[in-house]
């Protein structure tokens, strides 16, 4: 008796029985079948169907981050148990009904990083689209920040004392005529917040300081602003030791 074998023609579709392949594939279509599909290298697929409990050795792209996958529950059930593999503990997941309507569960239960539990008063299938969305981005700028004709920075004097006038920040000249020093000051528990703006134009220099209430009193911290050596100078006077003042100096 003949031993018939099928041989699939790219571009068309057919059904197997089993299907086994030792070597990677990518997959352009879908695949669908009761029975398992067993491959011995490496799938390339957007996503996969089911509730994922088979799925093994899965890597995913960006440290966990753009990965979605879309997990079925075609049976009725009160609790659904899913294994996504998507590597992260807490990830948004959003529930679809059998009609594609999107429902709140009970509750989702975080299992680990790797699978949860949706529950229902009620048996109910559907859908669970579960994703970890866009790229982690963790940044820090050590120097100042420019802007085309401007320029922010930070600038602080911790340390101010009685003995002299002392400079908190200070803003080039050259290139700039005028600043806003948004600041902070304390000193034990007396505080206040505010901005000193200043502007320039020769030798001349005008500036007003605009500030909150005083938590406690802080009123022996007084501003001023000076030209000296081409720099714009923001100056602190107290009358008593150890000030810490802050600022993020705004220079236009």
């Amino acid at each position: 008796m003949p031993n018939w074998k099928k041989v699939i023609i790219s571009g068309s579709s057919a059904e197997l029985s089993s299907l086994h392949v030792s070597n990677d594939i990518t997959v352009l279509g879908d695949i669908t079948g009761s029975a398992n599909v067993l491959i011995g290298g490496t799938v390339n697929a957007t996503s996969f169907v089911g509730d994922g409990s088979l799925l093994t050795n899965i890597s995913t792209s960006a440290d966990g981050y753009g990965n979605s996958i879309k997990l079925v529950q075609s049976t009725p059930a009160t609790v659904w148990t899913l294994t996504h593999n998507i590597g992260d503990r807490y990830p948004v997941i959003q529930v679809f009904d059998t009609s594609g309507n999107q429902i709140i569960p009970g509750r989702v239960e975080m299992v680990d990083e790797n699978s949860l539990k949706v529950y229902f008063s009620t048996a109910t299938a559907g859908t669970a689209a579960v994703n970890v969305g866009g790229i982690a981005v963790t940044a820090s700028y050590a120097d100042d920040f420019t802007i085309t004709q401007a320029n922010i920075s930070y600038q602080e004097n911790l340390d101010v004392d009685l003995a002299a006038t002392e400079t908190i920040a200070t803003v080039s000249t050259a290139n700039h005529s005028g600043a806003f020093f948004d600041y902070t000051c304390i000193n034990g528990s007396n505080a206040r917040a505010g901005t000193v703006i200043a502007i320039h134009n020769g030798g001349s220099v005008e500036y007003t300081d605009t500030s909150t209430n005083d938590i406690g009193d802080t009123s022996g911290a007084v501003f001023t602003v000076d030209i000296s050596a081409a720099e714009i100078r923001l100056r602190a006077t107290v009358t008593s030791n150890d000030w810490s003042i802050k600022t993020l100096v705004r220079a236009i």
